[in-house]
């Protein structure tokens, strides 16, 4: 099973905007959308989690159902429903005995029904989504954000467990890179294959420097050996849980990449070629740069 983490919890602060970047619109859609039409219609692609705050969680649900991806009838019992604190639980054998009790569960249906009223309902179904029936039940449901970008991911991975298995592949991605394509998605789990992650990366093309007081050129860093790590990041689900609670409750505050805590756990991580248009979107010239490619197609 390879399932999805899509993290959408972010502020957006540096991009100086009171929305979050993953919820501008841009080409008539909000930024997520991109992504999870991406993921939700990969045949590779099995389940989807989200992490996103509740304010959010209705315009994502008016999205999805505006896409064909979520709906009143949804086939997964859980799809559309969060808890506090824990997306939501299913009883079976692959439930973690590690994991919190389940919690009574909130319909979000209102929610999107609301956030349609208010912020206007997307753009209708996307062509690629054509046979979007048979992708329904892979939303699996919403986990809710940490106070970091790791936190965000370990709870997403609690979660995931409640449903899945160990020996099961995760991919994480990030809301604000929604170039994302069908082909990195199939090279990562391609790559995973025999490793216990995989990371796509990019060379560096700028002369690199060290600097110890920020100000002055301590060292100059050989070039040829650092490279930019991207997203989707892939690993095995149950080594990079564990990987990500040995680092609980401080050392996990100062992660900086979803990579790292693999790393740290000594877990064999395969890096892959990158995309050059996968970019994130952090600022507003990124943000702009994102509406003139979409504009010309």
């Amino acid at each position: 099973m390879n399932i999805a983490l899509v993290l959408s919890g972010g502020t957006g602060t540096r991009l100086a905007s009171s929305v979050p970047k993953q919820y501008l619109e841009a080409g008539g859609k909000p930024v997520i959308v991109y992504c999870l039409e991406t993921l939700f219609t990969h045949e590779k692609i099995d389940a989807v989690q989200i992490v996103a705050d509740s304010a959010w969680h209705g315009l994502i649900l008016s999205c999805m159902e505006n896409m064909g991806l979520h709906s009143g009838a949804c086939s997964h019992p859980h799809a559309g429903k969060v808890l506090s604190g824990s997306s939501f639980c299913m009883e079976d054998e692959t439930s973690s005995p590690e994991l919190p009790p389940c919690q009574d569960s909130m319909d979000l249906s209102a929610g999107a029904s609301a956030c349609s009223e208010s912020r206007g309902t997307p753009p209708g179904k996307s062509a690629a989504l054509k046979d979007a029936e048979d992708f329904r039940d892979k939303f699996r449901g919403f986990s809710a954000p940490g106070k970091t970008r790791q936190l965000s991911i370990l709870n997403g991975l609690r979660d995931i467990l409640q449903y899945a298995s160990g020996t099961d592949s995760i991919l994480i991605h990030d809301a604000a890179r929604p170039l994302l394509s069908g082909e990195l998605i199939s090279a990562c789990l391609s790559a995973l294959d025999g490793y216990d992650g995989v990371l796509p990366v990019l060379p560096m093309k700028d002369t690199v420097y060290f600097s110890e007081d920020k100000r002055t050129v301590t060292s100059l860093l050989e070039r040829r050996k650092l490279f930019a790590g991207q997203a989707p990041e892939a690993f095995r689900l149950g080594k990079y849980f564990k990987a990500n609670d040995r680092l609980l409750p401080d050392r996990i505050y100062a992660i900086n990449g979803s990579t790292e805590p693999a790393v740290l756990a000594g877990m064999d991580i395969a890096m892959i070629p990158g995309d050059e248009n996968n970019f994130k979107i952090t600022t507003q010239a990124d943000f702009k740069r994102f509406e003139a490619i979409v504009q010309r197609t």
